[in-house]
């Protein structure tokens, strides 16, 4: 009984950490915390994030919406981009990362594979 309960404590404990590790190529710390405590909200969004957000929402609205709202995706929500779009934006640090975020984003998109998937799937033949 006492093996089972040291188990099981080691497990909660390891738990997050390891969920963390496995996901912190994909999320930053703010979205694993969130995936992690469901119920918690988050005080403060990284600038990372937001740039992140804004970036995603200008380019496609649509994936943005669909990624917040139908995936439950962790980014931040439309109310809180617009306000620090409104309210904040020079008070915020960015920088540059939104350009950054946006460039990071940029480069690993090929268009030369977006059109031969348009094509294909249109019956247009594709020529280089």
């Amino acid at each position: 009984n006492v093996k089972l309960k040291a188990m099981v404590l080691d497990y909660e404990e390891g738990f997050p950490k390891k969920v963390s590790n496995l996901l912190s190529n994909i999320f930053s710390e703010h979205q694993i915390n969130m995936l992690l405590n469901p119920n918690k909200k988050v005080a403060k969004w990284s600038c990372d994030d937001i740039a992140s957000a804004m970036t995603l929402r200008s380019i496609s609205p649509k994936a943005y919406r669909y990624m917040h709202d139908k995936l439950k995706y962790p980014i931040p929500g439309n109310n809180t981009i617009f306000v620090l779009t409104i309210n904040n934006i020079d008070r915020l640090e960015f920088n540059l990362k939104g350009l950054s975020t946006l460039r990071r984003w940029a480069s690993s998109f090929s268009l030369e594979h977006f059109f031969h998937s348009q094509n294909v799937r249109h019956g247009h033949g594709y020529q280089r």
